[in-house]
């Protein structure tokens, strides 16, 4: 009989650590979807802005007239273009980075609701223990129930650790795939910038289209990894930019100099992705450590209780 409450109540109480994870989880998504929003309608009201001066620019006005008779009209155009260019991908980014976000929270939301009443029946059944032992009063079922309050404590810890690993080892091949587009990018952008033509420079964009999808992909991960550090009071950050490769840069301009720059930008981001991918793999490793402790205590647990029971 024992055993069975034993059993259960172990089970249970994953069910409840799964619910104040989600629980803590959905409190965190909800605070990122509020400053999400905020960068949203920040982002549209500057590109409203943008678009403006971009208008007034190209048509009739004192300020171009003026700017054209000092010969600056078409750069001051330009410039204002690589604005609204940069404010535009910068919104792009914010827009689908809420999107996940809300389909997060709704994912956790629905979770939660079908997740039942656990805490109850545990309660129930926790109740039904304590009046066996206060029963039985043996030496046996205290150093029973002790174990059995061990072990659920691990294998919660462990369940904890595994998904953590398993959401930092999406990370980390994500940031993999980012510096393997990002290499090829430099690869090309050297060709580009000996001329190399319009292949080379077709090649050198595709590769930096790849990256910044990869870089997008690894940040979605990443926020996921992050709440599953919660519970492990363990954080990791993420600052990549590499949306921001002043791509549209090399579009309005098709001169060694902005090759140049596109380049230099292309080589920081790849170290600053680097740089990222070598964090993600340090805390894994020392996930796998702890994991490595917890796998341990555990068999030590189990083996005790044997050793235990083998002598009553």
């Amino acid at each position: 009989m024992l055993k069975d409450i034993n059993e259960g109540l172990i089970l249970l109480k994953a069910e409840i650590r799964k619910k104040e994870k989600w629980d803590n989880q959905l409190k965190h998504y909800r605070i990122e979807l509020a400053d999400l929003e905020k960068d949203v309608l920040n982002l549209e009201n500057t590109l409203e802005m943008e678009q403006k001066d971009v208008e007034r620019l190209e048509g009739f006005s004192v300020t171009k007239f003026f700017l054209t008779l000092r010969g600056t009209a078409d750069e001051r155009l330009e410039e204002e273009k690589k604005e609204v260019a940069a404010v535009q991908l910068r919104l792009e980014e914010a827009r689908l980075a809420k999107k996940e976000v809300m389909d997060l929270i709704n994912d956790l939301e629905d979770k939660l609701n079908h997740a039942g009443n656990v805490e109850k029946d545990y309660e129930k059944l926790f109740a039904t223990k304590e009046q066996y032992l206060k029963e039985s009063n043996s030496r046996t079922s205290t150093f029973l129930y002790e174990s059995y309050e061990k072990e659920a404590d691990v294998k919660a810890l462990q369940k904890e650790l595994n998904e953590a690993i398993h959401a930092g080892t999406k990370v980390n091949d994500a940031l993999k795939r980012a510096i393997d587009s990002l290499e090829k990018a430099k690869g090309w952008g050297t060709v580009d910038m000996i001329g190399g033509g319009l292949l080379s420079t077709a090649l050198k964009h595709g590769h930096m289209d790849d990256s910044s999808g990869h870089v997008h992909e690894a940040q979605y991960l990443m926020r996921k990894f992050q709440k599953e550090l919660l519970d492990l009071n363990q954080t990791a950050t993420m600052e990549l930019e590499v949306s921001g490769l002043l791509k549209f840069s090399d579009y309005f301009f098709d001169g060694i100099i902005m090759d140049m720059l596109v380049q230099d930008k292309i080589t920081i981001s790849l170290e600053n992705t680097k740089r990222q991918q070598n964090d993600i793999s340090r805390l894994l490793s020392n996930l796998r450590v702890q994991l490595g402790q917890k796998n341990r205590e555990l068999d030590r647990i189990l083996s005790e209780r044997k050793e235990f029971v083998e002598s009553v």
